[in-house]
């Protein structure tokens, strides 16, 4: 409780109990932007990061938070570079925003939560936040990192979006 005090937030004796219940491991989503994060003997108080505001994305580049976004138009290739996602060019917008915790994309696999995909990915809950995805029609097309989802790939010689994050 010390330490959040030091960081300006008061925890109420709930909150305290639910950083006490996490034993070995996990994350607790505390009040004013504070994460608990318990890992093996280590307990951690850290600021969430304040993402971005969401923005549609044009064609060329762009600044969304510490990123440059460059959105390119052309044909699908097999291909995909770490920091490019490719995405059917339906006509519809899409939209960058951090990933807002929620949501399924259609894998290989068949369909999997978000959650579960970071998972799979060994990618800690409180790092997730700081992931862009790509969302068209209020839908997750994609998250950076993680998955594509399976209707949103477009196929070889199909038009085709390129959207890379530097």
């Amino acid at each position: 409780r010390l330490a959040a005090q030091r960081m300006g937030v008061e925890l109420t004796q709930a909150q305290t109990a639910a950083v006490l219940e996490l034993h070995t491991g996990g994350v607790q989503d505390l009040r004013d932007g504070l994460l608990a994060v318990r890992q093996a003997h280590q307990l951690i108080l850290e600021r969430k990061p304040v993402p971005a505001e969401p923005m549609v994305l044009h064609a060329g580049e762009q600044h969304w938070g510490p990123w440059l976004v460059r959105l390119t138009r052309g044909e699908a290739s097999p291909a995909e570079e770490a920091h490019t996602v490719l995405l059917r060019d339906t006509g519809e917008s899409l939209t960058i925003a951090a990933w807002d915790g929620a949501g399924r994309l259609a894998v290989e696999n068949g369909s999997r939560t978000i959650k579960r995909l970071f998972a799979d990915k060994g990618i800690p809950p409180e790092k997730r936040g700081e992931h862009p995805a790509l969302y068209r029609g209020g839908r997750c097309a994609a998250v950076f990192g993680v998955a594509v989802d399976a209707e949103e790939r477009p196929a070889p010689g199909e038009p085709a979006l390129a959207v890379t994050l530097e």
